[in-house]
């Protein structure tokens, strides 16, 4: 090509065209380019709102289930029926609470429906904790006193969790039914209660002879009533149950004190110790005295902690 017709070709504007699909922006017609602007101004806003929503969807939004998600606990079988509220959308509250209501029917000896605890609820994206305390209220007797386990649970999952009561009371009770396995630490706890003559009720004492009469490792029934006691949880939530022990105990408890039993709601406890962030329960519990106990093995050398560590053996909490 003659380098005159080159210079011919390349001396002129692309404005001296009509725009086509590859300059639409340069095309003469004025509608063409207002239509253009406007399909890109349309995707401009629809990205950012759509960025916005997602963002705000990260933030507030439901936590998210990997698929490895899972519940450690003292029964393999609780474990595995708090691991499967996770499966269903659950989240850890739920989760805890089906596997500690579990416990409470394979482990009766060492955690009941007439028991007490402690709850911390973390939330990773805020920061801020939460310690629910459900321990013992005391009324009339200052030995006996008003049992916070069922509320404290009721009161999480009624603020922290997603999955209604029943499904967490559900697997327990289906558990009841089925029996429960004796193992070694259910037999001494019953052997050293025994020596005790603690035991005064007819139907707690002859399942307690029961437990002793057979070998460890096989399935037996679980005490009278539990069922019974679990179904008017699973019907009603835990009111009922403490409407029926008020009149139970109205010798040893107010009866107000009992149904009006609410757990103490408290910041949670955090401690920055040997580059790690120790997140425990507040006062009234073991947590203050975790922090006092750790903080202690980090200000002192190898042979003071080593005395410490001898010292705390002996503590009792």
């Amino acid at each position: 090509m003659e380098v005159d017709t080159i210079d011919k070709l390349t001396s002129h504007s692309v404005y001296d065209y009509d725009g086509n699909e590859k300059t639409p922006l340069y095309a003469k017609n004025d509608n063409d380019k207002t239509v253009l602007k406007l399909i890109i101004g349309f995707c401009m806003v629809f990205c950012i709102g759509l960025l916005i929503i997602l963002l705000i969807h990260i933030h507030y939004g439901p936590h998210q289930l990997v698929p490895h998600g899972n519940v450690a606990s003292d029964d393999a079988q609780c474990s595995k029926y708090g691991t499967d509220m996770l499966k269903i959308g659950g989240n850890a509250v739920d989760a805890a609470i089906t596997t500690a209501l579990c416990n409470s029917v394979v482990l009766p000896h060492l955690s009941g429906l007439g028991g007490n605890g402690v709850m911390i609820i973390y939330d990773h994206r805020t920061g801020i904790g939460k310690t629910i305390d459900f321990g013992a209220a005391y009324s009339l007797n200052s030995s006996i006193g008003v049992p916070g386990f069922l509320i404290g649970l009721y009161y999480a999952n009624m603020k922290y969790g997603i999955l209604p009561w029943k499904t967490l009371v559900e697997p327990s009770i289906n558990l009841a039914k089925t029996g429960i396995i004796v193992t070694k630490s259910l037999r001494d706890s019953i052997i050293e209660l025994s020596t005790t003559k603690l035991i005064k009720d007819k139907n707690l004492k002859d399942w307690s002879d029961t437990v002793l009469n057979v070998s460890r490792d096989q399935v037996i029934a679980v005490p009278n009533g539990l069922i019974d006691t679990l179904t008017l949880i699973y019907r009603h939530g835990p009111i009922e149950f403490y409407k029926e022990m008020s009149k139970e105990l109205e010798l040893y408890l107010k009866p107000d004190d009992v149904t009006g039993y609410q757990p103490f709601i408290l910041p949670m406890l955090k401690q920055n110790i040997m580059n790690y962030s120790i997140l425990t329960s507040n006062k009234g519990t073991g947590g203050p005295i975790l922090i006092d106990i750790l903080s202690k093995i980090n200000n002192t050398n190898n042979m003071d902690t080593v005395s410490l560590l001898n010292g705390i053996k002996s503590r009792q909490f």
